[in-house]
């Protein structure tokens, strides 16, 4: 008979004790899981092998018998796999309370689709979207709004939307999600403010905000961002930020990329003023 291969196999095992250490983890703590950078992240992997299709894959080839016995025990299961994260998703939802920041001049709030229109004129221009691929089509704005609210409920976090506290309009969006940065994934802060809004230090006020609300109630020992080189206005509102540029990359694509990051033990000397 066939035996699958020994990276099958070894995929498995890694799966297998990921899934180990949540279940262990909601057993002692069910309420703070969802919270836990390390449990987040492990989620995450956990997500990305079932919604890729290798977890499919592999569980068919262990119905077909071609794994070793010892791994023939059933943890990984379609009924044990689903019921679990159902139950983090719902225990996640039952936890949730409507996020807000405020400063100055801003308010950092959770976005949904009654923002839209303020999100598709940010995403949606040529200009802004310059250092990206091209500008966001109105399904990918809408599939923007969907990918960090799935952000708020599993990872505590995500992009948030900018309102202007002087008149309630939304005028960009700023927060910290996960990003993979030269092969690793990291904690990232971002931000897109509407043209009409550029140069008068909105940016460099959320994403004073988000760094500050990032190192007092995440685990987080650093924090980063990172730019297409030659987008010069956003490395400058790194470096406002505190966040020094610590190396250049090139991507996938051959574009260079520049990081920046600002440790919290900086953050907390001060360095970032």
């Amino acid at each position: 008979m066939k035996k699958a291969s020994t990276f099958r196999i070894m995929r498995v095992q890694k799966m297998e004790r990921i899934f180990d250490h949540l279940q262990k983890a909601v057993g002692s703590d069910p309420i703070n899981l969802p919270k836990d950078p390390f449990c987040r992240y492990l989620l995450f992997l956990l997500r990305r092998y079932m919604d890729s299709g290798k977890w499919l894959r592999d569980y068919e080839a262990d119905e077909k018998g071609l794994f070793p016995s010892r791994l023939k025990r059933g943890v990984l299961s379609q009924d044990s796999l689903y019921n679990f994260l159902e139950q983090i998703d719902d225990r996640s939802r039952k936890q949730h309370i409507p996020f807000a920041i405020e400063t100055d001049r801003l308010t950092l709030r959770e976005m949904d689709h009654t923002d839209f229109n303020s999100l598709h004129a940010i995403l949606g221009d040529p200009l802004t979207m310059q250092y990206y691929f091209h500008p966001y089509s109105e399904t990918e704005t809408r599939c923007w709004i969907d990918e960090n609210r799935n952000r708020y409920q599993q990872n505590g976090f995500g992009l948030w939307a900018v309102v202007l506290n002087s008149t309630g309009e939304m005028i960009g969006d700023c927060g910290l999600t996960l990003q993979n940065i030269d092969g690793k994934l990291l904690p990232e802060i971002g931000y897109h403010i509407n043209k009409s809004y550029w140069k008068k230090g909105y940016a460099t006020e959320a994403g004073c905000a988000v760094r500050d609300w990032a190192f007092h109630n995440t685990d987080y020992t650093a924090l980063y961002s990172y730019m297409n080189k030659k987008n010069l206005p956003s490395s400058s509102t790194a470096k406002k930020l505190g966040i020094k540029k610590i190396k250049e990359y090139r991507n996938s694509r051959g574009i260079i990329n520049e990081v920046y990051a600002i440790t919290k033990e900086e953050w907390l000397k001060g360095s970032h003023q």
